[in-house]
């Protein structure tokens, strides 16, 4: 369970009917990423640690990979290392590549999902958008696909869930105008869309068939 207020990662033994709490500075928020901007709302988050995506078993282990709300990468963890309720080994804890270009370049990751494939489906939330990638590849911007992208109807995408037949599940709202500005209440506010893992990614980088390109492997500038 993600903490993002408190910048930490509680882990539930249903064997033991305990938990017990994880911290790391990579659960943290970017101050340089807190300032968010969508449909002319302009405010400040500092959420931690937030989306999770579980991968396929490899060796009677998963990885983890979350992701600060209010920054531009995300970070990769066995769960075996999040098990050990005694001692967490820091050097488990891997740093992947920014997503994009930059801090100012509005790439906040919010809630994030993977299928059994192996294909992490998460939403940008101040770009308006659905973005993928499969995790089968590197982590870099050019082998990440963007699904579905509109500025009306996935305003905010707040919520992304995949079930058990690959099917994505998206919920989009207007939840910074309800905080920070006013709410249309004769508008659709909150939207539901569903699609099927294989006509999501078709297409993207995320496609299984796609074959990567030279330039692909080309990592994001780190603008601070």
């Amino acid at each position: 369970m993600a903490d993002a207020w408190r910048f930490g990662i509680v882990t539930y033994s249903t064997k033991s009917n305990s938990s017990w709490r994880v911290e790391h500075n990579y659960m943290q928020s970017d101050p340089l990423a807190c300032r968010y901007n969508t449909s002319g709302v302009d405010f400040r988050w500092h959420d931690g640690v937030f989306g999770f995506g579980l991968a396929p078993v490899v060796d009677n282990d998963r990885t983890l990979y979350f992701t600060p709300m209010s920054g531009t990468r995300a970070f990769a963890v066995p769960t075996s290392a999040l098990r050990n309720e005694t001692v967490i080994d820091e050097s488990t804890f891997t740093v992947l590549p920014q997503r994009g270009g930059g801090v100012d370049a509005q790439w906040h990751a919010g809630a994030t999902a993977m299928s059994s494939n192996g294909i992490m489906f998460y939403n940008l939330v101040t770009r308006d958008a659905v973005a993928c990638w499969n995790s089968r590849l590197p982590y870099l911007p050019n082998l990440q696909g963007e699904v579905a992208r509109d500025t009306v109807t996935l305003n905010f995408p707040n919520d992304v869930k995949v079930d058990e037949f690959n099917n994505v599940w998206v919920l989009s709202n207007r939840l910074p105008r309800y905080l920070f500005s006013s709410l249309d209440l004769s508008d659709v506010n909150i939207r539901v869309f569903a699609a099927h893992e294989s006509n999501a990614i078709a297409g993207t980088p995320c496609d299984p068939h796609y074959a990567p390109q030279s330039n692909d492997f080309v990592t994001a500038p780190c603008v601070y």
